[in-house]
């Protein structure tokens, strides 16, 4: 392949990660009034987006939850595409993942919650 045809090729590629990543920037964005919302009905205590260093470790949100006994810090992992949350469930099988898609609010909240309340009986889930 030719030095020009590989730039050429390289620049499609870095656009359709730019796209991605723009995407999933969404996603987070809509996660986080869900969040947001749940917080304010008392669902949830609080939420915290990670950090650069933890959503590199497939952490996107932190969300605290008072539970029966004790509070419960779960981490959330949100992916836009099958592909996405299939990779991460293979990279980070402890940590929950949220595919968000073209799902209504009310179905991210209750998704959302089922993470939590799994999450405190042990189990990880990925949905």
């Amino acid at each position: 392949m030719k030095k020009a045809e590989r730039l050429k090729q390289r620049g499609r590629e870095f656009k359709g990660r730019e796209i991605l990543e723009g995407i999933g920037l969404r996603s987070e964005k809509e996660i986080e009034k869900v969040l947001q919302d749940l917080k304010s009905k008392k669902k949830i205590r609080d939420f915290v987006p990670s950090n650069n260093h933890n959503d590199k470790k497939g952490k996107d949100f932190f969300v605290v939850h008072c539970g029966k006994k004790k509070y419960y810090v779960v981490p959330i992992q949100v992916k836009t595409s099958k592909t996405g949350q299939r990779i991460h469930m293979e990279e980070y099988p402890e940590i929950p993942s949220i595919r968000v898609g073209h799902k209504h609010f009310a179905i991210l909240e209750y998704e959302i919650m089922k993470i939590i309340t799994n999450f405190e009986k042990g189990r990880i889930i990925h949905i």
